[in-house]
């Protein structure tokens, strides 16, 4: 009813003014935003209600409302385009929601390392990019908690980071403070990982989402897993507040209690695609959640994956064509595709490339770079590191510097597997192309294109900061995000 009250009222208003012009146009765009925002479009039922009561912003000529519609910040423009379909065309038409500002293109690859108390950016040379943006950086020195351990990167959506305190956007340098979520048994242990989901081109709005990946150890028996409802621990940055959301299951479980190993996988991914958060879950299966309609469902693995197999050595996340998945066994790269088509609407993996990359050269090396732009990585726990541990940590690394410098350490044969690149590890896709990036023994970033089976270095990733300890093998990549900068500035509100 909310949004059908606010229809209507926007509906006379809008009258009034075309009628009457009892209003001028700041004060239309101003009420258009104030009446817009209190329709809960997360409610398709409602929004449509609403969409289907708003009929007088028709009647306007089309350039009064288009005209309304250029006064209209970012965030506001991104709630009218949640309204309804015509509303959408409206604002796309006109090219209101500018493109530039959206996160359209990928600035660099968020890696980070098990030694290290901040996560990395693998940065793009800005002389790729078009159109020229400046760099951003991951050193979140902007943040009032900015000198503590916190600034790890728990996840990544369109341009938005997700972190333990904050969801931050470092291409703005503005941030919203996390409120802490509830806790009705605080000694209990339970384990939660969270995710972020964003998408400025659908609502100005994000959410992040908890969900329990472990239980203790009092509850046994045959019970299926997921549960229906699975309980989950919702922030709206609408609200502003943690709610605890019932979701229902669409379909069948993943399994049981006394066959699940519920203890939440390090390292797991999520893709945010068309309203969707897709989720990795231990044992690999997946969850398919609908923020909209509090429903979720349970995802299989593809055939191939054993729900015994390594989180680390799996993939999701979004690419050119929806929701992807890769899995990577030494050489043997497979990449599936997620297929939601069905008349049964069940969605099913598809395996969309397959090969051995033992016999696949990097058609380029180091060397490449004498004349080119390289990718680079920040280097942020370096610089964020005291003086005197700086002197001690570059020499080190310096004493491990043949290992990036050495061409022959990017496209020499690994003699275990035949590789001609070592210890491969996936570290995302490129969410607009259909390309895998990757890093061999944690040193050098490389990127895999599907279509042609090219395999090409980036640049190096060997940090100074406790770069001696991935030399040796002691340090690992925990987790990666490919990074799109989103330059909407309302977005999070503090600054």
């Amino acid at each position: 009813m909310a949004g059908e009250a606010a229809a209507e009222m926007l509906d006379q208003k809008l009258r009034q003014q075309g009628d009457e012009d009892v209003l001028s146009m700041d004060e239309l765009v101003e009420m258009l935003l104030r009446d817009v925002s209190v329709i809960p479009t997360t409610e398709e039922a409602t929004m449509a209600a609403a969409a289907a009561a708003i009929t007088s912003a028709h009647a306007l000529p089309g350039d009064a409302f288009e005209e309304i519609l250029r006064r209209v910040p970012p965030r506001g423009l991104a709630a009218c385009r949640s309204v309804c379909a015509s509303w959408r065309a409206a604002v796309d038409a006109g090219r209101l929601l500018r493109a530039d500002r959206l996160p359209l293109s990928v600035a660099g690859i968020l890696i980070h390392f098990d030694v290290h108390n901040y996560t990395e950016m693998f940065v793009r040379p800005a002389s790729s990019s078009w159109p020229p943006r400046p760099e951003v950086s991951a050193r979140l020195d902007f943040l009032p908690s900015a000198d503590d351990a916190w600034t790890t990167v728990c996840d990544h959506c369109n341009g938005l980071l997700l972190l333990e305190d904050y969801v931050v956007n470092p291409a703005t340098r503005r941030w919203d403070p996390l409120p802490r979520p509830p806790r009705k048994e605080p000694f209990r242990f339970e384990s939660w990982t969270r995710y972020l989901a964003y998408d400025p081109t659908m609502s100005p709005h994000y959410e992040v989402v908890r969900i329990r990946t472990s239980r203790s150890i009092d509850i046994i028996g045959d019970l299926e897993w997921p549960p229906s409802p699975f309980v989950m621990q919702v922030f709206s940055s609408r609200t502003r507040r943690w709610e605890e959301r019932p979701f229902s299951r669409q379909g069948s479980a993943a399994g049981t209690f006394t066959y699940m190993d519920l203890v939440g996988a390090r390292g797991g991914h999520a893709a945010f695609w068309r309203g969707k958060l897709y989720v990795h879950c231990a044992n690999n299966f997946f969850l398919r959640i609908s923020l909209s309609s509090d429903e979720y469902q349970v995802i299989q693995p593809p055939t191939g994956v054993d729900k015994s197999s390594r989180v680390s050595s799996l993939y999701l996340g979004k690419s050119e064509k929806g929701v992807y998945l890769a899995s990577l066994n030494r050489c043997d790269l497979r990449v599936w595709i997620l297929d939601e088509s069905s008349p049964d609407h069940r969605p099913e993996w598809v395996l969309k490339h397959h090969n051995n990359l033992e016999n696949v050269r990097p058609r380029n090396s180091p060397y490449h770079y004498q004349h080119n732009d390289p990718w680079r990585l920040e280097d942020v726990n370096y610089n964020q590191a005291p003086e005197i541990a700086k002197s001690h940590w570059k020499f080190l690394s310096e004493s491990y510097s043949y290992v990036v410098d050495d061409p022959a350490a990017v496209i020499r044969v690994d003699r275990t597997t035949k590789c001609y690149v070592k210890n491969l590890q996936i570290l995302g896709f490129h969410p607009f192309a259909e390309i895998v990036f990757l890093s061999g023994s944690s040193r050098s970033g490389l990127s895999y294109r599907l279509d042609r089976s090219e395999l090409r270095y980036l640049g190096s990733i060997f940090p100074t900061c406790c770069g001696e300890k991935i030399a040796s093998g002691r340090g690992s990549i925990v987790t990666s995000f490919p990074y799109t900068p989103c330059w909407i500035k309302e977005i999070p509100a503090n600054k």
